[in-house]
């Protein structure tokens, strides 16, 4: 996979192509999947999409509502790989929830794969505090706030805090339109997935502090045939920034 801030042309059957804009993926410092792999849509933080109303894939107003996300991916998905064709869908967080309604909505789903996913309707046990970033008013004031929201949710060890990091995280933050905190805790993956024909992979840091990891995990498993879950050692609820080699490797054995 290629670390791209945008969408360059149309999706075909042997390319890869990043369908979330400036977002966390797969290892956005190394190319992962080869140009031959088949057609991947990373969902990774699409309320991040949904607030990117300049980029190509989400052509179509997106508002207040998580059916209006939907709807836009599952169009511009059509037209990216072409109506009815199988696709393999991959979700971070909020995208995991979205991706998984994608693949219920759209169906021709070859595997499904989310990490970090909301939905699971556990509690959280942040431990440290968030902070508001958008009451900053000095550059220092917004990094700092940054960076402390980064160690409180995303990134369980401080020393994998890096420039790349901050910047992603930014980029995210500053273009997400869409407030996804009373979607995101309420427990609705699951019944999703029962309506989901495809094999679903579910991917959640040791230390992810949105949930309990293996609690959610057995839950929402326990609820159709079909379903696996890995939990990543030593990660945060970035899992796939924080142990990029780890998830890459699940990945392409899952989508193989």
């Amino acid at each position: 996979m290629k670390w791209h801030t945008g969408i360059a042309g149309v999706m075909s059957p042997t390319e890869v192509e990043v369908l979330s804009g400036i977002v966390s993926g797969i290892d956005p410092r190394r190319e992962v999947f080869g140009e031959s792999s088949v057609a991947l849509g990373i969902l990774a933080s699409t309320k991040t999409l949904a607030g990117e109303r300049n980029r190509y894939p989400l052509r179509y107003p997106v508002r207040e509502r998580i059916e209006e996300i939907v709807e836009a991916v599952v169009r511009s998905l059509d037209e990216l790989a072409g109506a009815g064709t199988d696709v393999d869908l991959c979700g971070f967080s909020f995208g995991g929830l979205v991706a998984s309604r994608v693949a219920a909505a759209r169906g021709h789903t070859r595997k499904l794969a989310v990490i970090g996913t909301a939905g699971h309707g556990l509690k959280s046990r942040y431990t440290l505090e968030m902070r508001n970033w958008r009451l900053a008013r000095e550059p220092d004031a917004l990094w700092s706030a940054l960076r402390n929201n980064l160690a409180a949710l995303m990134i369980h060890d401080p020393r994998d805090i890096d420039a790349l990091a901050m910047e992603v995280h930014r980029a995210c933050c500053t273009a997400t339109r869409f407030r996804s905190k009373t979607i995101s805790r309420a427990a609705l993956l699951a019944p999703i997935l029962e309506g989901v024909d495809a094999p679903v992979l579910l991917v959640w840091g040791e230390h992810d502090v949105t949930t309990q990891p293996e609690a959610a995990a057995r839950s929402i498993a326990d609820r159709r045939a079909g379903i696996e879950w890995h939990i990543v050692p030593g990660a945060g609820h970035w899992a796939q920034y924080e142990r990029a080699d780890e998830v890459n490797r699940l990945l392409l054995e899952w989508f193989a």
